[in-house]
């Protein structure tokens, strides 16, 4: 199980609002909510000259901000002392989080 947050068992999987265990639930609801917020996240990037990492940020929360407690903040504060990995892929390092997206 996936379970970056080490609190799967009181926050659910990846600390939906619900509090959810099951990842099949949790899989539909993150497919319905990315379908129907993706023009809205393309509205928004398509109303910038240029994209910045605060920009980054909404998108996320635009996304996925209906499910997940921590979409649009920034990851270092919430798992400063962790690297984000899922099986041999590394999402995010914990002092580099923020620079790919800030550097544009």
């Amino acid at each position: 199980m996936f379970d970056p947050f080490g609190d799967f068992a009181t926050g659910g999987y990846l600390r939906n609002f619900d509090q959810e265990k099951d990842l099949e639930i949790v899989k539909i609801a993150e497919h319905e909510l990315l379908r129907t917020q993706l023009p809205v996240a393309l509205r928004y990037l398509a109303a910038r000259q240029s994209i910045a990492y605060a920009d980054f940020l909404a998108v996320h929360q635009i996304l996925c901000g209906g499910l997940y407690t921590w979409e649009g903040k920034d990851r270092a504060p919430l798992l400063p002392d962790s690297a984000i990995k899922k099986g041999p892929l590394y999402f995010s390092i914990r002092k580099t989080a923020s620079g790919p997206s800030q550097k544009g």
